[in-house]
């Protein structure tokens, strides 16, 4: 589990711009602050319970994914779910998949460097 405030807090306003949302939006989703939300992007402020429940309700994510560091163990999970979906496809449509997950790899990675 992150237990750093400034790595959840990049998640978060990571997941809201994936969204397309301001932070106007997902503050009032939350009923907090702008400065509140900006603190808590930031890394600045703590938060309880509540409020990150309710940050995930608006980004309608699940907490895993802002919550999950990079173990072994969720490693597994993350394969075993996509050895889940290809189980029952072609050999083509699993080649299909692998070049879109490809593309889609070097387009995350493009948008995160601009």
């Amino acid at each position: 589990m992150v237990t750093d405030r400034k790595t959840l807090g990049k998640r978060i306003h990571d997941a809201r711009k994936s969204k397309k949302m301001s932070q106007f939006e997902l503050a009032e989703k939350v009923d907090i602050s702008i400065s509140h939300l900006s603190s808590i992007e930031n890394g600045r402020t703590s938060f309880g319970v509540e409020i990150f429940m309710k940050i995930v309700e608006a980004l309608d994510i699940s907490s895993d994914e802002l919550l999950l560091i990079k173990t072994p163990a969720v490693k597994d999970m993350l394969n075993t779910e996509f050895e889940e979906i290809i189980s029952d496809c072609s050999p083509a449509e699993v080649i299909s998949i692998l070049k879109m997950a490809k593309e889609m790899r070097e387009a995350i990675r493009t948008a995160k460097s601009e």
